[in-house]
């Protein structure tokens, strides 16, 4: 039986995380440290193709273009495929109100021959993407 203080709504009535805007951090791939940002566009719980991110990994290599994906309550997909790309970003909100996830990036056509993957951290920046 369900008392009062108990919810019955499943996870999917919830409202999605709020990632509209610049979030900019780092990421930590095979070579050690680089830089990622993603400035999130939501609708709901869509993440529309006008989200924007770009990488540099800890090779100097480095790539930016379009994501789109979804979010719910509590976490976000985004990414890009086609034409032999395949770049995915998987996270949560942190305790501290980071998002920290993982990516794949592997997209041999944007010339950049390695398959890198691996994790991020990244902060709001209410002064949007550098």
């Amino acid at each position: 039986m369900v008392g009062p203080d108990q919810s019955t709504e499943p996870e999917s009535k919830s409202p999605p995380l709020d990632l509209n805007g610049c979030w900019e951090g780092t990421e930590q791939d095979h070579g050690g440290e680089g830089t990622l940002w993603i400035n999130f566009v939501q609708n709901g719980r869509k993440l529309t193709r006008s989200t924007t991110g770009a990488i540099s990994f800890s090779n100097g290599q480095g790539a930016h273009g379009s994501l789109s994906g979804s979010a719910n309550a509590t976490k976000f997909h985004v990414g890009h495929s086609s034409h032999g790309c395949n770049v995915t970003f998987h996270g949560a909100p942190a305790s501290d109100g980071d998002l920290i996830g993982h990516f794949n990036f592997n997209c041999p056509k944007s010339g950049i021959h390695t398959h890198f993957k691996g994790t991020f951290d990244l902060a709001s920046d209410p002064d949007g993407c550098k």
